[in-house]
């Protein structure tokens, strides 16, 4: 799923960004890419997990997506991505009118936070985002170092959806931005408290420890992996034994991907003379039941993993 920091990065732009130097940046050997078999003779489709960010260790394509791309008829992302809906994407971050994120979170809570943003920058504060949604901080507080470099860059959707609106091209979303979003909206308020402390707590810890947990996960991408997902997970607190973070993971994937199946097969069967290429956070294609590849097969449709790592190539179809 996309990090829904898309607000908040809007604006750590107005605060400038840092200077990079230039850096050429290796494609990932293995990336999760995926072939579809063809419906009824018609050509194959692909499947791509992503990575919400723009930084070009994740933006820069193995030159068979980069193929694969170019062979589609029809992208699809998540949710759709021109300008007036990630406008919408946006406003969708901020509280109610008359509601402050000061106001809604605990002293302590409040010093935390703005302790944190200062760690990452010292322009920030709690100021500047006290109009953004609780959940939508602590979703967001992993990727704002990393978005503030490359700020202005496409992240990999973005890159996919932009494809598709070439000439002769369709982009196309698997969700809305109401029904991706309605997963933390409906979050009580305690529980998007929970999960802000819990961030804040779990990013000192990593911080103690040096490391970061965003290029780990950076580094398992590039890796691409899909059987010990749940390891990098736990860096951004998931308990695989905790009744609501398994409760919480079964809405944010599980359920979801059952649903991204069923319009991915509607799709292909509506037009099996097109050509289509899958865009979703990798997340959606770990080896699992409910996985993405693992229910397009139970649908009886054929899908091959494309240049997997060693470790996976013994189990794979």
């Amino acid at each position: 799923m996309r990090l829904l920091h898309l607000g908040l990065i809007a604006l750590l732009c107005l605060l400038g960004t840092l200077t990079l130097a230039t850096e050429e940046i290796n494609p990932p050997d293995h990336p999760f890419l995926w072939r579809i078999s063809g419906i009824d003779g018609g050509p194959d489709s692909f499947a791509f997990g992503t990575i919400h960010l723009s930084d070009p260790q994740v933006t820069t394509f193995h030159p068979q997506v980069l193929a694969a791309l170019e062979a589609a008829d029809v992208t699809y992302t998540e949710i759709p991505m021109g300008p007036a809906d990630m406008a919408e994407m946006m406003m969708a971050a901020y509280l109610p009118a008359g509601q402050r994120l000061s106001t809604l979170l605990p002293a302590e809570l409040q010093q935390q936070l703005d302790r944190e943003l200062r760690l990452i920058n010292r322009h920030l504060s709690l100021v500047q985002f006290d109009r953004i949604k609780v959940w939508a901080i602590a979703a967001s507080i992993w990727v704002l170092e990393n978005e503030m470099k490359h700020a202005g860059k496409p992240s990999v959707d973005l890159i996919v959806w932009r494809e598709g609106q070439q000439e002769g091209k369709e982009s196309r979303a698997l969700e809305t931005i109401a029904d991706q979003l309605a997963i933390f909206d409906n979050m009580p308020m305690n529980e998007q408290l929970d999960m802000l402390r819990e961030t804040l707590e779990l990013r000192a810890q990593l911080r103690e420890e040096g490391r970061d947990a965003l290029q780990e996960l950076i580094a398992f991408y590039r890796a691409g992996r899909t059987d010990n997902f749940d390891e990098y997970l736990e860096l951004f607190g998931f308990n695989s034994e905790d009744e609501q973070s398994l409760k919480f993971m079964d809405k944010l994937l599980g359920q979801r991907n059952v649903q991204m199946v069923e319009k991915m097969v509607k799709h292909m069967r509506a037009e099996p003379d097109r050509v289509h290429f899958f865009a979703a956070g990798a997340a959606h294609f770990i080896d699992a039941d409910d996985g993405i590849p693992a229910l397009l097969r139970q649908a009886g449709v054929e899908i091959e993993r494309l240049l997997p790592p060693p470790v996976l190539e013994a189990a794979t179809p």
